[in-house]
């Protein structure tokens, strides 16, 4: 059977409420591995590090014997010509006991040289010296 609506009938009627949300779907298979993406350029090369180093050492300072109380002596090693201090130290020390003398400064002096200082802290017996030395590391 046929049915006629009068005109300006509508068979839609009114939007309903939103239902509910549903439940989340099983996650779907890994997708496959991508192409390799292309070879980076090839970095600027570095600069060349030392070839290694050589120490040296200065030769023993010496202070006078019996030094009085507050003298300093100072010793320095020097790389040789072309070559850069890379590091450096040294010691001091007197034959008249611990606790008498003390390193008062180990430094590089410039590129090339290193100072070390010590000093009397308490007068010297009449036998005795305070001695100072340093070392240093050198390119090669």
């Amino acid at each position: 059977k046929t049915t006629t609506w009068p005109a300006g009938t509508s068979l839609v009627g009114p939007q309903g409420a939103t239902g509910a949300t549903g439940a989340t779907g099983a996650a779907g298979p890994q997708g496959a591995t991508g192409a390799a993406g292309a070879k980076g350029d090839t970095g600027a090369t570095g600069a060349t590090g030392p070839a290694g180093s050589t120490m040296i050492q200065s030769p023993v300072v010496v202070s006078a014997f019996g030094a009085p109380s507050g003298t300093g002596i100072t010793a320095t090693v020097t790389c040789a010509a072309g070559k850069v201090l890379l590091g450096g130290g040294g010691a001091t020390s007197n034959g008249d006991g611990d606790g008498k003398t003390a390193l008062t400064g180990s430094y590089p002096g410039n590129t090339t040289t290193w100072v070390v200082q010590g000093v009397v802290i308490t007068t010297l017996n009449p036998g005795a010296q305070m001695y100072a030395y340093a070392y240093a590391f050198c390119s090669l």
